[in-house]
């Protein structure tokens, strides 16, 4: 039998969250700071550094991610109005 331990992290923002990135000159690595209220007014701070080649692929897969979404709504807006 092989046993495993894993963790999971879920965080949901809203869309009136603050984010930025920073790319560190001294190393490969790339910080994503995120920074959100919640209904009660506390405010939650993320930050997440990342290997630079991950932050490349992460970018390029969200690019495509996105252009695959905006692609399949417009299909379907065309569809809508025929």
């Amino acid at each position: 039998m092989e046993i495993k331990k894993s963790e999971s992290l879920n965080v949901e923002l809203s869309k009136n969250t603050s984010a930025s990135v920073y790319v560190h000159g001294w190393g490969s690595q790339v910080d994503l700071d995120f920074s959100d209220h919640d209904m009660n007014g506390t405010q939650h701070n993320v930050e997440v550094k990342i290997p630079l080649d991950l932050a490349r692929e992460l970018a390029e897969s969200l690019v495509k991610g996105l252009a695959d979404f905006d692609e399949k709504q417009a299909e379907k807006a065309a569809e809508e109005n025929e």
